[in-house]
């Protein structure tokens, strides 16, 4: 997460404005991906996965804030992209919905298909290539969601 410019009147350090970015290896440039994502994206990359032409990929899942100008407080929405960037989409909540809660986590499954959030204290799992969506609890108490091996 890349403290932007100020938007506004306020000093630099004030900015409500958070940017996702990346890092290139080995030359430390710095590369911005989703501008106004919010101070809680929460980026998390997918496992590693072969595409049918061999090449090694993987997908990052990031939270993106509804309010940019108000990120702290803000509800959020479940992005995807590859992992230069390219192909953003969002997948979670559905049109209409409130959003996820700041600061949430993201777990993917080991093999990279599937994500699993916490939405209004409930587990729910996501296809992120579909859209697909399935709320696996109910009693509200849901925290920190992780998929063992």
């Amino acid at each position: 997460i890349i403290h932007g410019h100020a938007i506004g009147l306020e000093a630099p350090e004030d900015s409500p404005a958070f940017d996702l970015g990346a890092v290139g290896v080995p030359d430390g440039v710095q590369y911005n991906l989703i501008p106004r994502a919010g101070m809680f994206a929460n980026p998390q990359p997918s496992p590693e996965q072969v595409t049918p032409s061999g090449e090694v990929s993987y997908r990052i899942a990031f939270m993106q804030a509804i309010d940019p100008n108000n990120s702290p407080f803000s509800n959020y929405r479940l992005g995807l992209m590859d992992r230069d960037g390219s192909n953003v989409r969002f997948v979670f909540p559905l049109e209409g919905q409130s959003g996820l809660s700041p600061g949430g986590t993201l777990a993917w499954s080991p093999n990279g298909r599937l994500l699993a959030l916490i939405y209004q204290g409930n587990l729910w799992v996501i296809d992120p290539d579909t859209g697909l969506n399935q709320q696996l609890t109910g009693d509200g108490l849901s925290d920190q969601p992780r998929w063992a091996p």
